[in-house]
């Protein structure tokens, strides 16, 4: 009796033993895996922050192109002479239809008032950020504004490159509107792992992208109650909300910007 007794002894040792090990060995596995799908999803929000900021720097270059078309001088609207007007309309009109997911484009007077484009002619625009902003630095010369609606359209993000004289003075601008779909287009390249998520968010946590596609969310801030909720529903484990690579592509400033010399910020 006291054998059988010290053989089950050691028959619990054992198995207990090697369920400590059996253990140990899985969650060692869940610990690599997990590290991998950490350096796998970082590894894809930098490669899709590199590519968007290539593609503001070919948004840059169209800008730079259509205010290579304009004469600060017929920045007017209503203009005095409309063949002139409609000519310049339809240079610009040519140049922004090149760029994929621009849906708006104009040229705005030193007032910022909307002159030339498919926006609205006289719109006053000095009340937007973009405006506010070239007009006030003179070492501005381009910028990205955060995600917001615009008068006309759906949620977007602006692109607008000012017009300056020799000493730096405003003398307008010219801007495109870009769909948020330009966003979108990077993430579902990448694809993800079963419980991952690749988001794009601006610095006011705006929801400019998701993958898995999530369209009732874009445009939502993720401070307001309702998106928190949905967060919390989209990612109900902590395993898949560590998961989420949020990407913030607009650093603290504001978005891209470039300078005078043509650096980047």
């Amino acid at each position: 009796m006291q054998k059988r007794s010290s053989g089950l002894t050691t028959y619990a040792l054992l198995l207990g033993l090697s369920s400590l090990l059996l253990g140990l060995l899985l969650w060692s596995s869940y610990q690599r895996t997990w590290e991998l799908q950490e350096s796998r999803l970082a590894f894809s929000s930098e490669l899709i922050a590199e590519w968007i900021r290539g593609a503001f720097v070919a948004s840059d270059y169209l800008l730079r192109d259509m205010a290579g078309q304009i004469d600060p001088d017929d920045l007017r609207y209503p203009h005095p002479d409309p063949q002139a007007h409609a000519d310049l309309s339809q240079r610009l009109e040519q140049r922004y239809k090149t760029f994929p997911h621009a849906f708006l484009y104009g040229a705005f007077d030193r007032q910022c008032v909307v002159t030339h484009g498919n926006a609205r002619l006289g719109y006053d625009a000095s009340e937007r950020e973009y405006c506010q902003r070239l007009q006030a630095d003179p070492e501005l010369d381009s910028l990205v504004t955060r995600g917001y609606r615009s008068n006309v359209g759906p949620v977007n993000v602006t692109h607008a490159r000012a017009l300056r004289d020799e000493d730096g003075r405003f003398l307008g601008m010219v801007a495109i509107a870009l769909d948020l779909e330009f966003f979108s287009q990077w993430l579902a390249r990448m694809g993800t792992g079963r419980l991952d998520s690749l988001a794009i968010e601006d610095d006011q946590q705006m929801l400019l992208a998701r993958y898995p596609p999530f369209p009732q969310a874009i445009g939502q801030l993720f401070d307001d109650p309702t998106m928190n909720l949905i967060s919390k529903l989209l990612q109900p484990d902590e395993a898949s909300a560590q998961d989420a690579a949020r990407l913030s592509w607009l650093p603290a400033a504001g978005g891209y910007e470039s300078s005078p010399d043509g650096s980047a910020g």
